[in-house]
């Protein structure tokens, strides 16, 4: 998975990996952990993509808690990241050519910038 290095993804998971760091991560099985920081407890399960502070599931992003998890268990952090922050995708999604459209403008004069989008120059 490759995410381009200037994104807000990309930067969310290295200030995300810079704030794992100073957790302690207790295994509790194959995919739960429960991770310890200085102020709280939060549980992560990697198999459901899930943190209980909530942030892996309302961002598509593993959270710093869900990072250190996956460094513990030697996992790659960006085979856990939603597939819709890879360049593939973002390409993907700009592949295909964009067609405008026009709106009738109902009852209304139309202007020279609505002429020439309708009928060409």
């Amino acid at each position: 998975m490759v995410l381009h290095s200037h994104t807000i993804a990309e930067k969310h998971i290295i200030e995300a990996t810079n704030h794992a760091s100073a957790y302690q991560v207790l295994r509790s099985d194959e995919v739960e952990f429960e991770v310890l920081s200085a102020d709280r407890s939060d549980i992560v399960n990697i198999r459901t993509h899930s943190c209980s502070c909530r942030d892996w599931q309302l961002y598509g992003l593993p959270c710093s808690h869900a990072v250190a998890a996956l460094v513990s268990s030697k996992k790659d952090v960006y085979a856990f990241t939603g597939k819709y922050f890879t360049v593939a995708s973002y390409c993907g999604a700009y592949a295909e050519e964009i067609h405008r459209f026009l709106v009738k403008l109902s009852g209304r004069k139309m202007g020279r910038m609505t002429w020439m989008m309708k009928y060409g120059s």
